[in-house]
């Protein structure tokens, strides 16, 4: 390699590293946002069955 591939090379690398690191903080953006999700459909359906408890027992 001559040293212009080699500079050529190396920014490539560090871009792929920085691809990498926005990958790895869109995905644990998404693990959270996901996590909030889960919760607040567990606690949709906690309602609806206590909704459907209340008007069985009327």
């Amino acid at each position: 390699m001559i040293p212009n591939q080699f500079d050529d090379a190396e920014e490539r690398i560090r871009d792929t590293e920085l691809a990498i690191q926005r990958t790895e903080e869109i995905l644990a953006e998404n693990m959270a946002l996901r996590s909030r999700m889960r919760g607040l459909v567990d606690a949709a359906y906690r309602e609806i069955d206590r909704l459907n408890e209340d008007h069985s027992a009327g």
